[in-house]
């Protein structure tokens, strides 16, 4: 007579691994989550995250977009981008040396600010654009 004291159920549950089972098993651990989602279909309620997605991917584009600008705090002026690539007119950086934020322009990294004791000039940006290289002003 065969016992089970001598079969091995590790081979028995990995021949499932990757399989139906373990869709199952994923769906069964998140039910409740499955259970929140169904609710929100049946009040309709999700029909107005479904409308505000546009607007939600254009922030993440435009984040996106700053990030690849804004180069974050660092202790001195950058000669390439954090990913390595060129570094384009428009972008910034803080330098925490001098606790000041600079701007790249042309060729060279511009201070940014006022000077103890000057007058203030008010700048307006209002366009950067990274395929000519230009700051309009």
């Amino acid at each position: 007579m065969q016992t089970n004291s001598n079969i091995s159920y590790t081979g028995l549950v990995e021949k499932y691994v990757g399989t139906a089972y373990d869709k199952m098993a994923l769906i069964s651990d998140n039910m409740d989550e499955l259970l929140k989602l169904t609710d929100e279909l049946e009040e309709g309620n999700l029909d107005d995250l479904l409308e505000s997605m546009p607007d939600v991917l254009e922030a993440i584009t435009k984040i996106d977009e700053f990030n690849d600008m804004y180069y974050g705090p660092l202790l001195e002026e950058p000669a390439t981008k954090p990913s390595g690539a060129a570094t384009l007119a428009g972008d910034i950086y803080l330098n925490t040396t001098e606790n000041v934020l600079y701007v790249y322009y042309s060729d060279a990294w511009v201070k940014t600010g006022v000077a103890e004791g000057t007058s203030l000039e008010v700048w307006e940006y209002t366009t950067i654009n990274p395929s000519e290289q230009i700051i309009s002003l």
